[in-house]
């Protein structure tokens, strides 16, 4: 009984506010621009990778067209069963904040928490603990972003992230030492940028995504 009244507190907890904008719902992706990429489908009112199409190149990334500095952002996501694959091939996905700064959405399930697995600022902060269910189950991800500060152009405060997993706090406030994680660094912090999804070849699932600005 204990445990379900926790879920359900957490279910309360980030239930979606009246003032959010509405990424996903199932109906359409009019919120956000394919970049070119044709594997990305709607299929029963849920958002799929099709790794089946061929792969284009440099064309991997679903984005919305609006940008966005600090935010609260709910993304659900579901991983499939890849047991013939290991490491970085198996359910990998991310979502990036400011176009920049991807949370890692990886089957790590079971193992201890990584730079690279799930629930990491991407090679650049490890998760608290790693809050991972097993394949087959729908995930989620509340994230806390506020954008880095500036006064006469330069930056006076960096980024910080709180990222709480499946119900579980894995980063807390954590500032952001670097511009992006890697290969989405530039050599100056970002004002705002957009939400971003990543199709990285494997049939990764999304539903009920929401933002809202801070």
């Amino acid at each position: 009984m204990r445990f379900i009244l926790i879920l359900f507190a957490a279910a309360t907890l980030f239930a979606q506010p009246k003032d959010a904008i509405v990424l996903f719902d199932g109906s359409n992706l009019n919120q956000w621009t394919l970049n070119g990429d044709p594997h990305w489908k709607i299929v029963d009112r849920v958002l799929e990778i099709d790794p089946a199409n061929p792969h284009t190149k440099g064309k991997c990334r679903l984005s919305t067209k609006d940008e966005f500095d600090d935010v609260r952002l709910h993304v659900e996501f579901w991983l499939p069963l890849m047991a013939d694959k290991k490491g970085q091939a198996r359910a990998n996905s991310g979502v990036f904040l400011q176009g920049r700064y991807e949370v890692q959405i990886l089957d790590t399930f079971g193992q201890l928490p990584q730079d690279d697995g799930a629930g990491a600022i991407y090679k650049t902060v490890v998760p608290k603990t790693n809050a991972s269910l097993a394949p087959e189950k729908w995930q989620t991800y509340d994230i806390d972003f506020r954008a880095a500060r500036f006064h006469d152009g330069k930056v006076v405060e960096k980024p910080r992230i709180t990222v709480v997993y499946n119900g579980v706090k894995v980063h807390d406030n954590v500032e952001l030492q670097v511009t992006g994680t890697p290969v989405n660094a530039t050599p100056e912090y970002a004002r705002s940028g957009p939400i971003l999804l990543q199709n990285h070849r494997c049939p990764v699932r999304f539903r009920n995504i929401w933002v809202v600005r801070r």
